[in-house]
């Protein structure tokens, strides 16, 4: 399709046509930016633990894990 000269949207209008639109990798339409920030929240989060962790460590005195 390329070759014959066909521009990114026929392209992707002949594979949905075929397929259905399960052929793209992201739909349009959909509301998944929840995955986008989920890595992130995990990383905020672990970064919360560690730091009340050391913390306790700290005020403690106690050096074993």
């Amino acid at each position: 399709m390329v070759q014959e000269g066909r521009s990114d949207d026929e392209i992707k209008a002949a594979f949905i046509r075929e397929y259905s639109k399960r052929i793209l990798a992201m739909p349009e339409g959909t509301e998944r930016w929840w995955l986008d920030l989920t890595p992130g929240a995990f990383l905020i989060a672990g970064l919360f633990v560690v730091v009340a962790k050391l913390r306790v460590r700290r005020q403690t005195g106690n050096r074993a894990p």
